[in-house]
């Protein structure tokens, strides 16, 4: 191969990977927010995605500000008046990795009713 070739195949190869390197998805920034795929079942986490994505800074400390005191948050169910959304949040930080939630409601059917 002449220089030629090889200095054009090199050019090739480093555009290649810039423009792979472009378009290939990437896990979001530390506190950059993207929605889920699948959307939110609650009202009003859709509603605080929407307000996040279009750039409003501020919405998640109002989220927080609105459920101070009010958790889990509880929304009805659009069409079923006999059911409702029920969302346990937890607000971490950077050092967040996981949360659990355990247990599930009581029965009077258990082991003690």
């Amino acid at each position: 191969m002449t220089r030629t070739r090889i200095a054009t195949l090199g050019a090739f190869l480093v555009t290649l990977i810039g423009v792979i390197w472009a378009i290939a998805p990437r896990p979001p920034a530390v506190g950059e927010f993207t929605e889920p795929e699948e959307g939110f079942d609650s009202p009003r986490l859709a509603a605080l995605a929407k307000e996040l994505t279009a750039g409003d800074r501020a919405a998640r400390e109002r989220f927080w500000q609105e459920l101070r005191d009010k958790t889990p948050l509880i929304e009805p169910v659009a069409d079923d008046p006999n059911s409702s959304w029920v969302t346990f949040v937890w607000r971490g930080d950077d050092q967040t990795r996981r949360v659990n939630v355990q247990g599930g409601p009581s029965s009077a059917t258990g082991p003690t009713g």
